[in-house]
């Protein structure tokens, strides 16, 4: 009790200093703040404990220990920022990532408040560097001027340079912070979330080139495409493969202002959903006893699935705009995409035995991908008729199930469309 009365009256002496001291500023007077309601709390925990329910997940030491841990955050960066003024938010990241890492170390009995206090400061450095990363990514995809000729004189539309690059380099401490604290599928979450804010704020952050988005965006995706697959915990798939899909699907957008740069997202994306769904279908036969008849796990189907789809819908898109890029007309550009389509189709078709779990995705994404030339079509004025026959003829193609008929009889859908194409008529 002496020592609780010691420490709570040299706390009470540091605060109230911070508010009267000459020259305090208005960060001295929230540290100590911090450090009152520390002290109040450490002084009230017994009677808290009187008074709380007994289902209560927290008792009057852990509402103290989680104040006493926010404060200690607090007052670490408010002196770090004193002696080295600049970085003041990756240092609260790197202290807030120090702190959890001490905390992991404790047992598991006394992290309850520790892992609160912890928790308060991260998800307040976090919004300001979120806020920071979300305006970059913005930024970036409201480039001015029709798609692929985006005006790049202002890009991007955001403020880049001085303490911006702060932002992206504390969403990763965060995220490395979450992995190491959160219990699942807490720690998936947050920390996926501070990885996709980390990657669209990036390019803004440190002044990269215009196209550097596609790059960067294509990189992450395929890093957490890849832990997706790797994963043993369902949740944790679902949670990175759902990170990797919205990296790609900003890349894609930020890759709008070029033709050359649209055909390199789209194709990137097509690629990394090409090996996730072949790495998913690889790794399936050690988690299960007979492949033939239990398949695939659930979240690998899933996760393949999902990256099968993601590539026969964007490779139509990618021979497009490569189409585009290269000068091509209307009805070139529309008929290469209507070609992709075929050749995806035709894919599926000859590993639709091997993965029978991934198509449903498959017939989605055709379909989608037709639909698109479709739509482009009446957008550039051409015979909308043959292209709307594709996703038709897409969807009940004789491909997604066992053949039916004699093999020298069945003709691949995509063969009769593009040849339809190129003559202007339906088939």
């Amino acid at each position: 009790m002496p020592h609780a009365v010691g420490t709570v009256l040299g706390v009470v002496a540091v605060g109230a200093a911070g508010f009267g001291a000459p020259g305090a500023t208005a960060a001295d007077a929230w540290v100590s703040a911090l450090l009152l309601l520390a002290a109040v709390l450490l002084a009230l925990a017994p009677r808290i404990d009187a008074g709380r329910r007994s289902d209560a997940a927290l008792d009057g030491s852990d509402l103290a220990a989680a104040a006493t841990t926010a404060a200690l955050i607090a007052t670490l960066v408010r002196i770090t920022a004193v002696l080295t003024p600049g970085g003041q938010l990756v240092v609260a990241a790197a202290l807030v990532l120090v702190v959890a890492v001490a905390a992991r170390a404790m047992p598991e009995e006394w992290r309850r408040g520790p892992i609160l206090g912890i928790a308060v400061g991260g998800t307040l450095i976090g919004l300001i560097a979120g806020w920071t990363a979300l305006r970059g990514g913005f930024g970036v995809l409201a480039t001015p001027g029709p798609i692929w000729a985006g005006d790049l004189t202002g890009w991007p539309a955001a403020p880049t340079g001085g303490a911006t690059w702060q932002a992206p380099v504390a969403l990763v401490l965060l995220a490395v912070t979450a992995g190491v604290l959160l219990p699942a599928p807490w720690k998936y979450d947050v920390s996926g979330a501070a990885v996709v804010l980390a990657t669209i704020g990036a390019p803004a952050a440190f002044d990269l080139p215009w196209w550097s988005p596609v790059l960067v965006g294509a990189m992450v995706a395929t890093i957490f495409g890849m832990a997706a697959v790797a994963a043993v915990d369902p949740r944790a798939a679902l949670s990175r493969v759902t990170v990797a899909g919205v990296v790609a699907l900003h890349a894609a957008g930020a890759g709008l202002v070029r033709p050359w740069t649209t055909a390199l997202a789209l194709g990137s994306i097509a690629l990394i959903g090409i090996v996730v769904a072949t790495l998913a279908r690889v790794l399936a036969p050690p988690l299960v006893e007979d492949l033939r008849t239990e398949g695939m796990p659930p979240h690998l189907a899933q996760v393949g699935g999902a990256a099968a789809g993601a590539a026969l819908l964007t490779l139509p898109g990618a021979v497009a705009a490569l189409a585009a890029e290269f000068g091509r007309p209307p009805q070139v550009i529309l008929t290469a995409a209507l070609a992709a389509s075929g050749l995806g189709l035709a894919a599926v078709a000859a590993v639709r035995r091997q993965v029978p779990q991934y198509l449903p995705y498959a017939s989605v994404a055709v379909v989608g991908g037709a639909t698109v030339s479709a739509v482009a079509a009446i957008a550039t004025g051409l015979p909308s008729g043959v292209y709307a026959a594709a996703a038709a003829c897409s969807a009940s193609s004789p491909s997604w199930s066992g053949p039916r008929r004699h093999p020298a009889r069945v003709r691949p859908a995509g063969t009769a469309l593009v040849r339809a194409a190129g003559r202007g008529t339906a088939p």
